[in-house]
């Protein structure tokens, strides 16, 4: 097993956020799944139904109609859900990029957190003490994936720009102490 679920897992076990035992054959089907490029950031057992926009017009706790008992792994790039369907473990996913909102409502004991992406909504059975923590987890892992996005816009046109320049200086068009201030002036030096 990936020592990043491994480690997430043991934590949600000592915070009693998960019963391990219930959910061998998802974890290990998570495990089997999980990207080289992403890293696993929480984990907790929970009831999660995954509807379309019509069908999850109402937030109402613990209404288990059409949700599923399943483990809930948060990772850097996307939210999964484990769940037991008759004799087989199934995955449903949600890409952190395709979030467009983030709610809750209830009160202490239960709440619902209810995950809006571009094409349907996550609802997820937590106890109340936990949404505030699982929002924030959210909330940070996507602005850090906008960092990311923006970081490599920036680069890319940095790079254009001086393309663009050292063309400029190829063609004689500026002189070498014109190419490097502009240089300097893009790279921030």
């Amino acid at each position: 097993m990936r020592k990043d679920f491994e480690e997430c897992i043991e934590e949600a076990k000592k915070a009693k956020r998960i019963v391990t035992f219930s959910f061998k054959g998802a974890i290990k089907l998570i495990d089997q799944n999980l990207l080289d490029n992403e890293t696993v950031k929480y984990v907790i057992g929970c009831n999660i139904g995954i509807f379309t926009k019509s069908e999850a017009l109402n937030i109402q706790p613990f209404n288990f109609k059409n949700k599923k008992a399943g483990i809930l792994i948060i990772t850097t790039k996307r939210m999964l859900h484990c769940f037991q369907l008759l004799f087989d473990n199934k995955i449903e996913q949600i890409m952190l990029d395709d979030i467009n909102n983030i709610e809750s409502k209830g009160n202490f004991l239960s709440s619902v957190l209810r995950i809006q992406s571009i094409t349907n909504i996550m609802e997820i059975d937590i106890r109340g003490n936990l949404v505030t923590e699982v929002t924030k987890l959210l909330h940070d892992l996507k602005d850090n994936t906008q960092n990311v996005i923006t970081q490599n816009i920036n680069n890319v046109s940095q790079a254009d720009e001086l393309a663009k320049f050292e063309k400029l200086f190829d063609d004689g068009v500026l002189t070498a102490e014109e190419f490097e201030k502009k240089k300097a002036q893009i790279l921030g030096l």
